[in-house]
């Protein structure tokens, strides 16, 4: 009986800890939009802030319009111009119907929240109103194959009535305003020469064969107090941003999106930060926090001239907490 009773004990008590007992937390997973160029410091910049924020990085593939043909991941050239944008009938067609085909749902199931990253210009041709390239030979960078990728990948989030968590940084804001309409500054300098104005390349300092790319450092205000980007950020004024873009939003208006945050550039507002208004959590920033990151986790000698880790770390971190 002894025995026995002992048994019991033992027993009930197992069960007892078993039962307050909680499962480990399913590991976030963060989508990571497709780029062919996989070793750009913005691409694997942001992969090491998922994973310094707790989550795994998944690399998605790139979608493919069944529209236009492709050689492997190469988009054939007949849809291109010599500068890689695509041909007006074929952002056209893209525009019109860009979820024709396609199976997303199936492909991103299981993921957590979803990030664009930085990157080359988009085709004018996918704008609301299309526009001619603007010309300039030396900022001749575009990526056909990519803007298709990118515009189905947002397309299917914005189309979704429970979108996941998503961040847009510097390029992914671009095609996120490129997406829901809103108009675009091919290039800054040229903008600012059409105002009459001084422009001293306060969001990119021009690469040297001695530096290579150096990224600029500028201070940030949020214009909406209640937005998430102040949530976020926990602060009104977001000093030294990483920032590298000759392109930039030019206007929301007739869109759903709003301007949460801007910087003054010789008196005129630059467009920063924009959220979606009709989805819970869709932020896009023109700055890069996950150089911030990267440039401190890696010890760079210029992490003292960005913000610090911590305050970099919040925009990865948000996407964790809110899944």
């Amino acid at each position: 009986m002894k025995i026995r009773s002992l048994f019991v004990v033992i027993c009930t008590a197992f069960l007892l800890s078993s039962c307050g007992r909680q499962e480990p937390e399913k590991p976030v997973r963060i989508g990571i939009a497709w780029r062919g160029d996989s070793t750009a410091v913005t691409y694997t910049s942001t992969l090491l802030s998922v994973r310094e924020a707790g989550a795994i990085p998944v690399p998605l593939p790139l979608f493919k319009s069944p529209q236009m043909e492709y050689d492997g991941d190469r988009l054939k050239e007949q849809y291109l111009d010599s500068h890689g944008i695509l041909l007006q009938e074929y952002a056209d067609a893209v525009k019109s119907n860009p979820l024709h085909g396609q199976n997303l749902s199936d492909i991103l199931n299981g993921l957590d929240a979803l990030i664009f990253t930085g990157g080359s210009d988009i085709s004018p041709t996918l704008y609301k109103i299309p526009e001619p390239w603007h010309g300039i030979e030396s900022e001749g960078m575009y990526d056909g194959r990519r803007d298709v990728s990118d515009y189905i990948l947002m397309s299917w989030c914005l189309e979704r009535e429970e979108t996941l968590p998503v961040l847009c940084i510097c390029r992914g804001m671009q095609m996120l305003g490129v997406v829901s309409g809103a108009s675009m500054i091919q290039d800054l300098r040229t903008f600012f020469d059409e105002l009459e104005l001084a422009y001293h390349d306060d969001h990119r300092v021009e690469p040297s064969d001695e530096h290579g790319r150096n990224f600029a450092s500028h201070s940030v205000h949020i214009t909406d107090a209640t937005s998430l980007i102040r949530q976020i950020a926990g602060t009104d004024s977001i000093a030294r941003v990483p920032s590298w873009h000759h392109q930039a939003i030019r206007s929301v208006e007739r869109t759903a999106l709003k301007v949460t945050a801007v910087t003054s550039t010789n008196g005129v507002n630059i467009i920063e930060a924009v959220e979606r208004t009709d989805k819970p959590f869709f932020v896009g920033v023109q700055f890069h926090p996950e150089v911030a990151v990267s440039k401190h986790v890696n010890k760079d000698p210029e992490a003292s001239r960005f913000m610090s880790y911590d305050e970099a770390m919040r925009y990865f971190r948000a996407l964790v907490k809110v899944r």
